[in-house]
């Protein structure tokens, strides 16, 4: 595909995007919803119309975890009230520390049986 067809195909991205916002506000809809959901929309109709995106199944993980995730923590985390935050630390950190805790001693039980074998 040329460069001049992917980079149109990313301004309309991103025109898309930019129509989405008013419609998300009048729906009262997240804004990462509405992409979500114009997302889903823009791929039905190009996968509808026979065109061939090169992402299958075993692509899904890596584009959860390294590209939707990380775009949707920061999302969250800039509209998030820092006093609200400051309130609920003590809660939040008994909630979170042991798990963190227990997935780092599990990672790194794993890691040394590896290394063992």
């Amino acid at each position: 595909m040329p460069l001049a067809s992917i980079a149109l195909f990313f301004m309309a991205m991103l025109l898309a995007a930019l129509l989405l916002e008013p419609l998300a506000r009048r729906l009262h809809l997240p804004m990462s919803a509405a992409l979500f959901a114009g997302g889903f929309a823009g791929s039905q109709f190009i996968v509808g119309m026979g065109i061939d995106t090169g992402l299958r199944w075993h692509h899904f993980h890596d584009l959860v975890f390294y590209v939707f995730l990380p775009v949707l923590i920061f999302e969250s985390a800039s509209g998030m009230d820092a006093r609200l935050l400051l309130r609920n630390l003590v809660p939040i950190l008994l909630l979170a520390l042991p798990l963190l805790l227990l997935s780092a001693l599990v990672d790194t039980w794993t890691s040394l049986t590896e290394v063992w074998h």
